[in-house]
């Protein structure tokens, strides 16, 4: 989003970079304050206010940015700003403007900052989003399915019908940043639905079934692995599915006691579950 050679706006990877340029005057001021509310409204959930080599602004831009972040708080988005000269954020500091300003070194060690502050219940929330997202996502691709999840998603593991299920497919995540298993639980019967209208083939062979529950579960645990990465900062890593059926279902180590959520996942085609199990040795 070009404007005055002083002042410009580039959106990457959820982040709504601005830059602004030596030599600020009202007029470039008064352009910016036109496009406060249209970035505001961007879907983002920082706002980067870059002013390297920028040692004095009009007074008009003071106002400005105040007010920028008193539309962005209405929306629970933040700004910070980076490259700030000690001379200018002496000048911020003397309008009282320091919180508004948030002046940071930069903006990884912002957002993993960001990230520090978040509660286990809040990340358990992203996690889940981008799971039902990534769901959607790879239904719609790759079945030509909807798929709907229960907003009441953190079911009870006796909800699940276990006696139905016949493969399960696992990724295991081991780290500082989280310990966690993945499961999706199907049985054969969703899956060769599933498998047949990925490859639209009206038949699909017994081991087409099995690598239909390990690739649905790559597509949803990778997609979500990727943009919680990118636009929340967290530190999932790439993962490859193990296969286990129903004679190896008792090698699968859960939580004692549960430490569970269970997303179930309902399509056209039948239903499946994806769990979430924090506490798995």
């Amino acid at each position: 989003m070009p404007m005055a050679n002083r002042i410009s706006s580039t959106v990457l990877e959820g982040v709504n970079y601005i830059s602004v340029g030596a030599g600020l005057s009202d007029e470039d001021v008064r352009q910016f304050e036109q496009n406060l509310p249209q970035w505001a409204n961007l879907p983002v959930e920082l706002h980067v206010l870059d002013m390297k080599n920028l040692s004095g602004v009009p007074e008009r831009f003071f106002k400005a940015i105040n007010n920028f972040a008193g539309l962005l708080s209405l929306r629970h988005t933040n700004l910070i700003s980076i490259n700030v000269s000690d001379v200018l954020f002496g000048e911020i500091t003397r309008h009282g403007l320091a919180h508004v300003f948030n002046r940071v070194e930069s903006v990884t060690s912002a957002l993993t900052q960001k990230k520090r502050e978040l509660s286990e219940t809040e990340l358990k929330r992203l996690l889940f989003k981008y799971l039902i997202r990534a769901a959607h996502l790879a239904l719609e691709v790759t079945c030509n399915s909807t798929v709907t999840c229960d907003e009441n998603y953190m079911s009870n593991p006796a909800r699940v019908p276990y006696e139905k299920i016949d493969l399960i497919s696992v990724i295991d995540v081991r780290g500082e940043f989280l310990n966690a298993q993945f499961r999706l639980c199907a049985s054969s019967d969703v899956l060769t639905e599933l498998a047949k209208a990925m490859l639209s083939l009206p038949v699909v062979e017994p081991e087409m079934v099995e690598s239909m529950a390990q690739e649905l579960l790559n597509l949803i645990y990778g997609n979500a692995k990727s943009n919680l990465n990118e636009n929340e900062s967290f530190r999932l890593p790439p993962a490859i599915p193990k296969l286990y059926r129903r004679p190896d279902f008792k090698q699968i180590k859960r939580s004692t006691p549960p430490q569970l959520t269970v997303l179930p996942l309902v399509t056209p085609l039948g239903s499946f579950y994806v769990e979430v199990d924090f506490g798995a040795a």
